[in-house]
């Protein structure tokens, strides 16, 4: 039995592998302050795994952290997935591809790996992240833009604007009545515009993408968004797995 982590600026997810297949994910909002009281109790339940991957893009304090309760609880010291050249049949362009995000090139991984043709991945977590990877298993490239609460936090800190952000729909429309509307409507849209935008962009040069969305906006997102998409909530462990199998 396998478990795979995946850690962002503000969540952490995880599944269980067994026997090749996934179990259900979960995850947890967490803070520096409070993860390593959060952990003992999440996990105390767990069955000892075989092996732990992670995937880690946050700060090295909280991976240490996640690093000293699995050896402390298990005695197992973890895999991490780094960004690679090429695998599975994605080449990454980036001069130095260990600097991209782990969780980018996983979800990359895993969307051509279903596909067998060009994907764009869209990310919508503390960051909006896209990234295109063409017909032949090249990365095109990415985008990185703030994300919903990201936007919202900057916003509010430097105006007198106020904007609960619900888990509902974004407005209908794009010209909102009220000034709470008015700032889901910017920050929604807004976000939506550049999808659309880099969409259209790759379509321009004759491809035509299969477009994932995942990240934990990616329902607030998802029902406005013009273009057809595939929600999938786990890609980056998905991908993970798929790294994991192949080491």
């Amino acid at each position: 039995m396998r478990l795979l982590m995946d850690i962002g600026n503000t969540r952490l997810k995880w599944t269980y592998q067994n026997e090749g297949r996934l179990s259900p994910g979960d995850a947890i909002v967490y803070t520096l302050g409070n993860l390593e009281n959060e952990l003992p109790v999440i996990w105390q339940d767990f069955n000892t795994p075989d092996d732990v991957w992670i995937s880690s893009v946050a700060q090295q304090s909280v991976t240490e952290i996640v690093a000293r309760y699995l050896k402390s609880q298990w005695g197992i010291k973890p895999n991490y997935i780094q960004s690679s050249r090429a695998i599975l049949g994605v080449t990454n362009s980036y001069n130095e591809p260990h600097k991209l995000g782990s969780d980018r090139w996983l979800a990359m991984v895993a969307a051509y790996q279903y596909e067998g043709r060009c994907v764009m991945i869209v990310d919508c977590g503390s960051a909006v992240t896209i990234d295109a990877v063409n017909d032949n298993g090249e990365h095109v490239g990415g985008v990185i833009a703030p994300g919903i609460a990201l936007s919202n936090s900057v916003l509010t800190r430097q105006t007198s604007l106020r904007w609960q952000p619900a888990t509902g729909m974004l407005p209908a429309k794009v010209f909102a009545n009220s000034t709470t509307d008015g700032i889901a409507s910017g920050i929604g849209y807004g976000i939506i515009g550049l999808i659309e935008k880099a969409y259209r962009e790759l379509a321009d040069t004759g491809q035509h993408p299969v477009v994932y969305l995942t990240g934990g906006d990616a329902a607030f997102i998802s029902h406005a968004l013009s273009i057809e998409h595939k929600q999938v909530d786990d890609l980056v462990l998905q991908g993970l797995a798929m790294l994991a199998n192949h080491a």
